[in-house]
């Protein structure tokens, strides 16, 4: 919607009236529920990061959850003339032409091509250079499959453990020589994706990069300029998974 939120809907039917209930988070986490939301649809308020939401519907004594609905939010970069979309592909790195461009129009080192988004490794006056995020999710599905099935092929096959890595951020341009492209907190929405995505992947294990390593700002330990944000997003995105998994 032009304001920036979004309309859900589900329809059903059953022989005695439905009831219904909204929930923020995944399907089945009931800890957030919508005050006020118990209609068939629900309209967001005006959004600024990535949010999901289902809701639960009652038909009498029983009920049923809906899938998570996943509303993505896409902001728009600086103009990219002479450029096409269609040569930018996760893993490929491009110098695109088109400038003047200034550092600040850039939010954290992110720009935008339709819903594509990719990582700015250097801006000139001119041009910038690109990177594409590789496909985490297509990555770690993959590696589950390689370390689940890998024991298949020995004598005596074992149970290999997947464990997926979450982390908040990273930026390790305070190590000498390092240039590596910026992976900015957002607020805490780049660590709440990769957590999703490695929850999805459905892994034994979930490891955390990092409590501490300041230098490559990957901690979640309390700080001045992110506070308690990401320590905070640790304890509720992994009570959830845990509680999903029981």
């Amino acid at each position: 919607m032009k304001d920036g939120s979004a309309r859900l809907k589900i329809s059903g039917w059953s022989e005695e009236p439905l009831r219904y209930r909204w929930y923020k988070g995944r399907s089945g986490d009931t800890s957030r529920p919508i005050y006020g939301a118990t209609q068939p649809e629900y309209v967001t308020p005006a959004l600024n990061h990535t949010q999901r939401y289902w809701v639960r519907v009652w038909s009498g004594m029983t009920y049923r959850d809906s899938r998570t609905s996943t509303v993505r939010v896409v902001r728009p970069g600086p103009d990219l003339r002479f450029t096409s979309p269609g040569i930018l592909r996760p893993g490929k790195g491009v110098r695109l032409h088109g400038g003047p461009f200034d550092r600040r129009e850039i939010e954290e080192n992110h720009t935008y091509f339709d819903e594509l988004k990719a990582m700015v490794t250097r801006i000139h006056r001119q041009s910038i250079e690109v990177k594409v995020p590789t496909d985490l999710a297509g990555v770690y599905s993959r590696t589950r499959r390689t370390v689940h099935n890998f024991p298949l092929l020995m004598q005596a096959p074992e149970r290999r453990i997947w464990a997926a890595t979450v982390q908040p951020s990273y930026h390790d341009h305070l190590i000498p020589g390092r240039s590596t492209p910026i992976l900015g907190r957002a607020n805490g929405e780049f660590y709440r994706a990769t957590f999703d995505v490695a929850t999805d992947s459905g892994p034994d294990w979930l490891f955390i990069t990092s409590w501490n390593e300041w230098w490559e700002h990957t901690y979640i330990e309390p700080s001045r300029k992110c506070g308690r944000t990401c320590l905070e997003l640790t304890r509720d995105l992994s009570s959830a998974w845990k509680e999903a998994v029981r």
